[in-house]
């Protein structure tokens, strides 16, 4: 992550959902550091078929959220 006006303070995987849309958190990012740039740590999640067929469908999403 890079450019962020604050520092982070949470992120996850949304969706389904496609572009416009507002969607459910899936998989919500463990030890999001607090800072403007940098990385997140690698995570793991259980994933249905179904899930990785939306991801390769374009149908779910990362944010990163701030308090801006």
């Amino acid at each position: 992550m890079s450019g962020l006006l604050a520092p982070a303070t949470a992120s996850h995987i949304h969706g389904p959902g496609g572009a416009g849309t507002n969607a459910p958190v899936l998989f919500p990012f463990a030890g999001v550091p607090a800072v403007t740039s940098g990385a997140i740590s690698q995570q793991v999640f259980a994933i249905t078929p179904a899930q990785v067929a939306m991801l390769f469908s374009g149908y779910l999403y990362m944010n990163v959220h701030t308090s801006v």
